[in-house]
């Protein structure tokens, strides 16, 4: 799981050793996911 300090960082680093690496997009939750998630799981 990404980390709010590096992000993809570690993942992305690990692409690049066993991969020929290339461009690529990081999935990201939309705001309606974080909404619905939050709903689902309530803090309590």
């Amino acid at each position: 799981m990404p980390s709010a300090l590096a992000g993809f960082g570690y993942v992305d680093a690990l692409r690049d050793v066993f991969t020929a690496g290339g461009p690529h997009t990081d999935a990201a939750p939309t705001e309606q996911q974080k909404r619905r998630f939050t709903a689902l799981y309530p803090k309590e």
